[in-house]
């Protein structure tokens, strides 16, 4: 009897396991992860949890992009891409369960598999890592030897990045994509107009057009020593692999605003043919006006290009913001800045500025000497995502001297569903 009873609580438990893990991954896909936890601690089962679904979200689930997994806070804290890297190189996953579920997951919804792992978007929502110095200096070498040098390996010093104001403005994101696509448009309207008696209306046929994302790959990879990859404090692959997130996640940004087009960059704003605003009567650079400010608003106005007033906007580069804090509105003894505190907004619009609106650009006298102010609709702006960040951990390549290799890939696009929704001028002196 006992062993019969050991044997019915062993296929109880694993009845109960596996009938919870549909509910979490039932609940996952349709968004509702926190309604999954609730319903495993009442024991229902995957039958009745369908229908308390169907009851919440009724009968269309919930469209959500492939990296984006709704799971508990507390599992959400417990995912650690160190495991994640671990059990690639061990090849062991019992300690990062959780991790290859998360993969799986993604997997599933992508349809789609890739060379390394996918990683869900919760795991990169990393908060500010503290900063300290810590040392000893010396005028003689004897004396070097007597003072300690203290390793803080906790207070991990990040590497200093371009600040990241996209979503901020507005743009438009689209992420989770599986392939790439085209959205078709009218480049030019009909025009009505009146016609006399008799008189025959005109041919106003639309002219079409289109808008493409694609995919283009966006990577980078560092290499680690076998040896280091063991010593190091704090853990390198922990502190490289998130280096390399925060590096891809600043140079989308950069080449949505500088990207050449060639090179299997996307085209970035300051090459896209938007409306450029001449403020120095030629190829020179100069100083910002008030009436500068007014034409670049007006530059979008007049082109009927304003589509979303909410995402309306100014981006610029902090020499610009000196500029604009210390030139005065009207005349050199006005009292009233081109833009005043609390140096958030300018023109009734607020307005963002980041390195990665350069002081090099040039405006046609071959001086690299400008920098520029953009005015535009940023929801007119779109970064198409394909697909999570993968990271892939390479131990074959320098097998040899024991070097691991971390890669990390994205496929990303730049396009603009209207030019016209932006004016720019790119001779601004930050002199």
């Amino acid at each position: 009897l006992d062993e019969v009873r050991a044997e019915a609580a062993k296929a109880a438990a694993a009845d109960a396991h596996r009938n919870s893990k549909e509910i979490m991954s039932l609940a996952r896909r349709h968004n509702k992860a926190d309604l999954g936890v609730e319903a495993i601690g009442r024991g229902v089962s995957i039958e009745e949890f369908r229908g308390e679904l169907l009851e919440v979200i009724g009968n269309e689930p919930l469209e959500t992009p492939a990296h984006v997994v709704d799971a508990p806070k507390k599992q959400q804290r417990e995912y650690s891409l160190s495991r994640m890297i671990n059990a690639q190189l061990s090849h062991d996953w019992s300690k990062a369960g959780f991790e290859r579920e998360m993969h799986d997951e993604i997997a599933a919804r992508t349809g789609k598999q890739t060379d390394g792992f996918y990683v869900p978007d919760f795991a990169f929502r990393a908060g500010a890592m503290t900063a300290a110095a810590t040392g000893a200096s010396g005028s003689e070498n004897v004396v070097d030897n007597f003072i300690p040098t203290v390793h803080r390996g906790d207070m991990f010093v990040e590497a200093l990045r371009s600040n990241q104001v996209m979503s901020a403005l507005g743009v438009t994101y689209l992420s989770g994509l599986t392939n790439r696509i085209k959205m078709p448009k009218f480049s030019a309207g009909a025009n009505a107009a009146f016609v006399e008696e008799l008189g025959s209306v005109s041919d106003q046929s639309q002219t079409d057009a289109g808008v493409t994302l694609q995919p283009r790959t966006l990577g980078a990879y560092v290499d680690i020593g076998r040896i280091a990859l063991k010593e190091s404090i704090p853990a390198l692959d922990r502190v490289v692999q998130d280096d390399l997130l925060r590096s891809m996640a600043e140079r989308i940004e950069y080449y949505a605003i500088n990207g050449s087009g060639s090179s299997g960059q996307p085209t970035g704003l300051i090459n896209a043919g938007i409306t450029s605003v001449d403020i120095s009567a030629g190829t020179d650079v100069d100083a910002l006006t008030w009436a500068d400010v007014v034409a670049l608003v007006k530059a979008v106005e007049d082109n009927n290009a304003v589509v979303n007033r909410a995402t309306q906007g100014w981006l610029s580069s902090p020499a610009v913001k000196a500029k604009l804090a210390s030139t005065a509105k009207v005349g050199s003894t006005d009292s009233v800045m081109l833009m005043d505190a609390p140096w958030n907004e300018l023109y009734g619009y607020p307005i963002e500025f980041t390195a990665n609106v350069l002081s090099t650009y040039d405006p046609g006298d071959g001086g690299n000497d400008a920098s520029a102010l953009i005015f535009g609709d940023w929801s007119q702006l779109m970064v198409g995502l394909f697909g999570a960040p993968s990271i892939l951990v390479d131990e074959t390549t320098g097998g040899l001297a024991g070097t691991v290799r971390i890669i990390v890939h994205q496929d990303v696009d730049i396009a603009l569903r209207h030019a016209e929704s932006f004016s720019i001028t790119d001779e601004v002196s930050v002199a």
